[in-house]
């Protein structure tokens, strides 16, 4: 066989192997979160609007005199995990709020893949600092588990002093809460 003839073949194959293996690739984690459109939360504006981030944000629109007239959103973090227990990774994406004030609540979104596509699971607000500010979210043992930080015993919305983690079972096209929330005393 001619060298010319060879190469052809094996470039052939090669680019064949890397156009197959990115179609079968797409997940959870081909998903840009940093650049994606993602629902309001209802108790934090209209649950029928959406937003979009860009470069990970949405900064806040100001009116004539300087005051925040939207809210911004900024990203946080994604993780991913199984959350529903099926052996599949969902994506936990993290989202802070820019309320004008001092307030920094936040949104966590639970996003699974399916059909080529991403859906959302669920969607929650957390307040702001220790006052049901999210301290952290991960997936556990098929299970999504959420931490709140707690006033009581804080020193201010600075220092929470506890927070609670409570875990959620993926049931019957939800999240149901397992248990009880636990509280736990941070150690600062």
């Amino acid at each position: 066989m001619k060298l010319s003839r060879v190469i052809i073949l094996v470039s052939t194959a090669i680019f064949s192997q890397a156009a197959f293996s990115q179609q079968g690739s797409l997940n959870i984690r081909s998903v840009d979160f940093g650049n994606f459109a993602y629902p309001w939360s209802s108790d934090l504006g209209d649950a029928k609007k959406s937003f979009t981030l860009r470069d990970g944000q949405r900064p806040a629109t100001r009116n004539q005199r300087g005051l925040i007239d939207e809210m911004g959103v900024f990203f946080q973090s994604v993780k991913y995990g199984d959350v529903t227990g099926d052996g599949i990774e969902e994506a936990i994406v993290s989202l802070s709020i820019q309320t004008g004030g001092s307030a920094t609540p936040g949104l966590i979104y639970i996003y699974t893949f399916q059909k080529n596509s991403h859906k959302l699971l669920w969607l929650r607000s957390t307040g702001d600092r220790a006052e049901g500010g999210l301290r952290d979210v991960y997936a556990q043992n098929g299970q999504l588990v959420v931490e709140l930080n707690s006033s009581v015993g804080s020193r201010g919305d600075c220092c929470p002093a506890r927070f609670t983690r409570t875990s959620y079972e993926w049931r019957r096209g939800r999240f149901r809460q397992k248990r009880k929330a636990i509280v736990h005393v941070t150690v600062s």
